[in-house]
Formats: structure tokens, sequence, C-alpha cells
């Protein structure tokens, strides 16, 4: 009669067979791959704060926007995400860094990104509120909606900022989607600029 160890050695043999062919679904993907997708910096017209204090910018996301994945929203207000599909990090990292190097090649004084002015500067502090694909009722994307809102804190005033851009989408497919956003992102940071500079 077999002992303990060479049964359970028996059993494993002959159920790691098995359980390997089983759990097939797990070791192999039949899904789309896992894509990264870029958004390039805006050029902007230069920007004029008061005495050309140093810039510090905060971007900060309204719920279910923060996640690496690019999102669309469907006419039912079912937030979902585009399979396969990441921007390089989740939202916040990634729209932060392009405000920040936007806005860095438009200004003349310093411009980085943090949660506080520095001493005599300003602080612009922004959240997405739309960030995401636009689909109907077939699944088809129709356009890509960017939404910044906040305010710009000086040291001698406060002013809102609010900047809305809505971009049609050719054909749905990723390349001609994130084209979207690429522009809506432009548009939107062109108007963003335009608020900032002081007369």
């Amino acid at each position: 009669m077999p002992g303990l160890k060479t049964t359970v050695r028996i059993a494993v043999t002959l159920l790691l067979p098995a359980l390997l062919a089983g759990c097939g679904s797990l070791l192999e993907s039949n899904g789309p791959p896992n894509t990264q997708w870029w958004l390039e910096p805006v050029a902007l017209e230069p920007i004029q704060l008061p005495e050309d204090a140093p810039l510090t910018v905060h971007v900060a996301v309204v719920p279910g926007l923060d996640t690496d994945r690019i999102l669309n929203l469907d006419d039912g207000a079912r937030l979902n995400s585009y399979a396969g599909a990441h921007w390089p990090d989740h939202l916040p990292e990634v729209l932060g860094s392009v405000v920040t190097r936007s806005l860095a090649a438009a200004h003349g004084a310093p411009v980085r990104a943090g949660e506080r002015a520095e001493e005599d500067g300003c602080l612009l502090d922004l959240e997405a509120r739309s960030f995401f694909g636009r689909i109907d009722a077939t699944g088809i994307t129709q356009r890509v909606e960017v939404s910044l809102a906040g305010t710009l804190a000086c040291p001698a005033f406060e002013r809102p900022v609010q900047a809305n851009q809505s971009v049609g989408v050719g054909e749905n497919r990723l390349g001609p989607i994130v084209a979207a956003f690429q522009e809506a992102l432009d548009r939107t940071m062109v108007e963003v600029a335009g608020q900032l500079t002081t007369e």
C-alpha cells in the first residue's frame, strides 16, 4: 500500500495537466493587446502673468476619471473604457504633465507642478470635468469631450478659468479617437492660456 506522500504525488501528477488545460484562458489572452497612447504638449502663444510671476500648476480630475484607461461615456450615462487602450499614467498625472509643459514653453518665468504657489507666485488649480469619448446607442464614438475648470490665484487677484471643447471623430478606430483627444486638448489649452494673460 503506497504511503501518503506517494498518493499525493500521484494525484498531483494526474491532476496538473487537467488543471493547466482547464486554465488555458488564464494563461492566454484572446483580448486586444494593451496599447499606450501619447498626448503632446500644446504650442501656445506667449502668456504674461503679473511681473512674470512663477507659475505652479495643479490638475485634478472628477471621480471616475482617475484611471490610465481611455474612457468613453454612452448615452445611458455609463462610463466605460476602450479595450486595451491606456494613457501612459493615470489621467491627473498625464494632464498635469501636458499642461505644465505647455505653459512652461509659453511663460517667461518658471513653471512647475505642485499644489501650492511659490512665494509671490501664481497657482493655476484645474479640474478635468470631462475627458472621454461620447458614444451612441450603436457603440460608435461620435465625438471627444474635454473640459477643464478652476482658478488662477496670484498675490494681487484671483480669477476663474474654464474651457470646454468637443471634437468630432471621423472613424471609429483608436487612432482617430486619440487624435480627437489631442485636438480637443489643444483647443482647451489655447482657451486656458488666453485666460491667464494679464493686461
